[in-house]
């Protein structure tokens, strides 16, 4: 069977020309006589692959040739397979699913609940513990101390050492009275600075924050928080600080006509159970 090259008639026998249109027919191929050979595989036992093109950083491969007949009972190896692989788009991980409570976690998240619940409260709160001998203090005893110029009174775990002293800022004198309670592991203190004119209105937070820097820089400390705040009627200021010595100090500063009120706990542990006692028992007159 021939094909017309001019009509496309498919054409039986073995004529020069076609029955159909008149074209001359290509030869015959004579039998048994060796088929042309085909063009081999990309991929296959003998053929290089053609180069790959690249882009960036992609490896682009080419277009799929064609395929060599079967040279035998299984044929040549194909390119195909391996060109779906280098096609294959990205497979992203499927997302971790984490496991749910299970009944033994479940009883154990209820044990601790129950333990913090009771005496696992104790022992959070008991990891900052107190320092010697101010217990009674945090719990709203100790020794009455009143600032010798009536200013204030305030709750002090024991009996303070007291100290008066005059101060001259612009030309201005000041009298400042000081009350220090102290142990090895604890200074808790009380002062008052009496100026003889009231603090103007429109300069109690500068002056307030002029004294807790000069407070907090006088001891060497270094501030870690602060707060402007109103303590009952008077303006108020308060930070926290780390001390030289690596511990933590908290300071009050209240404003009150024409003193300064100052409050100090400097303590091994439990500062800050310590100054919520020592500013809970604060009187300002």
């Amino acid at each position: 069977m021939r094909k017309c090259g001019s009509c496309g008639s498919l054409l039986l026998g073995e004529g020069d020309t076609c029955t159909r249109c008149g074209a001359p027919l290509p030869a015959l191929t004579p039998a048994g006589a060796p088929a042309a050979a085909a063009p081999a595989s990309w991929g296959g036992p003998s053929a290089s692959a053609p180069p790959r093109s690249s882009f960036g950083r992609l490896s682009i491969p080419p277009p799929v040739g064609p395929t060599a007949p079967a040279s035998g009972p299984e044929g040549p190896p194909s390119a195909l397979p391996a060109l779906r692989e280098a096609w294959q788009p990205m497979t992203m991980p499927a997302p971790v699913r984490r496991p749910g409570p299970t009944r033994l976690g479940l009883v154990a998240l209820a044990v601790s609940v129950a333990l913090l619940s009771g005496a696992g409260v104790t022992r959070l709160l008991h990891s900052d513990p107190l320092p010697s001998g101010t217990s009674a203090f945090v719990d709203g005893g100790g020794v009455t101390y009143t600032s010798a110029d009536g200013a204030f009174l305030v709750q002090l775990p024991q009996s303070p050492t007291i100290d008066r002293r005059t101060i001259t800022v612009d030309s201005v004198s000041a009298t400042i009275y000081t009350a220090i309670a102290s142990s090895n592991d604890y200074e808790i203190g009380a002062a008052s600075i009496a100026f003889p004119i009231s603090i103007s209105p429109d300069r109690v937070n500068a002056v307030l924050e002029s004294a807790l820097a000069e407070g907090i820089h006088g001891s060497n400390g270094k501030l870690v928080h602060k707060d402007v705040t109103m303590r009952g009627s008077q303006p108020a200021i308060e930070g926290r600080f780390n001390a030289p010595d690596g511990y933590k100090a908290h300071l009050l500063v209240v404003s009150s006509g024409s003193t300064l009120i100052m409050l100090i706990v400097h303590a091994k542990t439990g500062t800050e159970r310590l100054y919520k006692a020592l500013e809970t028992s604060l009187l300002v007159r």
